[in-house]
């Protein structure tokens, strides 16, 4: 399971990362940002449990506090 979940969140964060042109090697480009929102994520598959989604939410913004300078706000990020 945790395999399944952490290949799950490699490939999004690199999907976003890569495709939007917004991580470099040297770390996260804020373009003038100073703050950023995280929304939960839906489990949208019947195979995915609640606490998976709320566990993928919280890595997410885990990870951009620890590679970045911006500061989590809890919304209109």
């Amino acid at each position: 399971m945790n395999r399944i979940l952490r290949a799950l969140l490699t490939g999004l964060v690199l999907s976003i990362g890569l495709g939007c042109g917004v991580y470099s090697p040297y770390g996260a480009q804020t373009s003038g940002a100073k703050t950023f929102t995280v929304l939960g994520f839906n489990p949208v598959n019947p195979l995915a449990s609640a606490s998976s989604a709320l566990l993928l939410t919280e890595l997410m913004r885990d990870r951009i506090q620890r590679q970045s300078t911006l500061r989590l706000q809890s919304s209109k990020g």
